[in-house]
């Protein structure tokens, strides 16, 4: 098929570059084309762009290629805009959604709005309880669409996503065959190949193109008399333009093009969920899904360890989620450090997991103190003991209260952090390691797996493990997800 038209082939691939902004469509076709090298221009070979994979990410990916581009019917996919630079676990607050068709490698359809018009228009009899958090800090009595991916897990926040947007009339909502979230990142990250774009007179640079974005759906659009409601049609506008600047790359440029997008499905600034299992499965397997480290921990409805699960018994687990709460874009001005200690108690391990807020900004139309109500995801068996700078709220010395429970497998302990300009604060955690990874660490077999929040541009995380006989300390940034053994 593509072997017959090597221009038409590229050019399929290209004109998902509006999936770019909102998946991994142009990926899963580069991928296609590898199997088919026929398809590259003779001149400029398409699988000399394409970094490697072993026999089994090959095959995963050339079954899925097509699916994706509706070589086999045509494809659907709920695009969730999210915006990192307000952050929320499952990568940032989705103010703006697309709905994306796609037939036979071409965009037959592009529709972008903002949330807030869909929860604004949701049926009245339409009420769900929030989670306790926002009801506290956001002061929501329901729970809507725009706030849909609480979960860390993506596949769940996505699923969540699908339901609130079938439940408030969500267009073609029985329709979607996928959910693609993409961070602010990924534009950041095209405009360097492609250059700025020119967008009725205004100039969007990798620099300052989000911050832009932002000020004229908060301030701009009034002052240029536009209404409310259509706020956000800048979005596609934007979308249209980068679909034509990709469209019109020179050959010299498609490895650049491909490989943001493996470095954004890789650095979770992508992520992708379908609707249907059989096809699910092997997006997990690429990595792509945004799914928690080992969080089938069980069969539902056995109780037995699932095999993924049972390799994971044993081994630790840090993963720091942050949920800006009406802190307006101040993720912008804030870096994070992450420090996870264990030291040894007698016959029991004891760890300590903190993150320290470096708020640079301050208070401005973009920025104001940091709120974030943050979960520290720890191994199921912990014990949690006890907590440091939970805040009852803004401004205030009186100490706030820690929420223990456990979700995805993990034993989750969550609290309230208020940070103000020009200031730094540490939220901490101490807790007893679980029986099943002392174990670990007696027998001389640890291992650490350290995820990290999808969205999340890379904090700085230190390690110091004393474990009584052998001690082990390190530095790093927590760009991707970390192994250590």
């Amino acid at each position: 098929m593509f072997n017959r038209h090597p221009k038409i082939a590229w050019l399929a691939v290209v004109s998902l570059a509006i999936i770019i902004l909102a998946g991994a469509g142009i990926f899963l076709a580069a991928r296609y084309f590898k199997k088919n090298p026929g398809a590259a221009l003779n001149f400029f070979p398409l699988s000399r762009l394409l970094p490697s994979s072993t026999e089994t990410q090959k095959k995963s990916i050339e079954a899925l290629a097509p699916l994706y581009l509706g070589f086999n019917g045509p494809r659907t996919y709920l695009l969730l805009f999210e915006n990192n630079t307000e952050m929320r676990p499952a990568g940032g607050f989705i103010g703006t959604y697309g709905i994306m068709k796609i037939d036979q490698g071409k965009v037959k359809e592009f529709f972008t709005d903002g949330t807030e018009n869909l929860d604004h228009d949701a049926p009245e009899d339409f009420k769900v309880t929030p989670p306790l958090p926002i009801q506290k800090y956001l002061a929501q009595k329901y729970w809507y669409f725009r706030d849909s991916n609480w979960s860390p897990d993506f596949s769940v926040s996505a699923l969540n996503a699908l339901q609130f947007y079938a439940a408030e009339n969500g267009r073609d909502a029985d329709q979607i065959d996928a959910v693609i979230a993409v961070t602010p990142t990924v534009l950041e990250r095209l405009l360097q190949v492609t250059g700025p774009l020119q967008i009725d007179g205004a100039t969007y640079s990798p620099d300052t193109v989000v911050q832009a974005l932002e000020y004229h759906v908060e301030y701009g659009y009034a002052q240029e008399q536009i209404p409310v409601a259509e706020r956000k049609m800048l979005v596609r506008k934007l979308g249209h333009s980068l679909l034509d600047k990709v469209q019109n790359a020179p050959p010299t440029k498609w490895k650049a093009l491909l490989d943001i997008i493996f470095q954004s499905l890789a650095d979770r600034h992508i992520l992708v969920y379908d609707t249907r299992p059989q096809f699910q499965t092997g997006v997990d397997e690429q990595g792509w899904s945004g799914k928690v480290h080992c969080a089938e921990y069980s069969d539902a409805t056995s109780g037995v360890l699932t095999p993924a699960a049972a390799a994971c018994v044993g081994e630790d687990f840090v993963m720091v989620i942050d949920a800006n709460l009406a802190a307006l874009k101040t993720d912008a001005a804030v870096t994070r450090t992450i420090n996870y200690t264990i030291r040894p108690a007698g016959d029991k391990f004891i760890g300590r997991v903190s993150v320290t807020y470096n708020h640079r900004g301050k208070f401005d139309w973009r920025t104001t103190r940091y709120r974030s109500y943050t979960r520290f995801y720890l191994p199921t068996g912990t014990k949690f003991l006890r907590g440091d700078g939970a805040m009852l709220k803004d401004k205030s010395n009186e100490p706030g209260n820690y929420d223990v429970g456990e979700e995805l497998g993990k034993t989750v302990v969550g609290a309230f952090i208020s940070v103000e300009p020009q200031t730094s604060r540490t939220l901490a955690v101490d807790f007893e390691i679980a029986p099943a990874v002392m174990e670990k660490i007696k027998s001389g077999v640890y291992t650490l797996f350290v995820q990290k929040q999808a969205g999340t541009l890379g904090h700085q995380l230190t390690l110091d493990l004393d474990f009584g006989k052998t001690r082990r300390s390190e530095q790093m940034n927590l760009v991707t997800d970390k192994l250590l053994r």
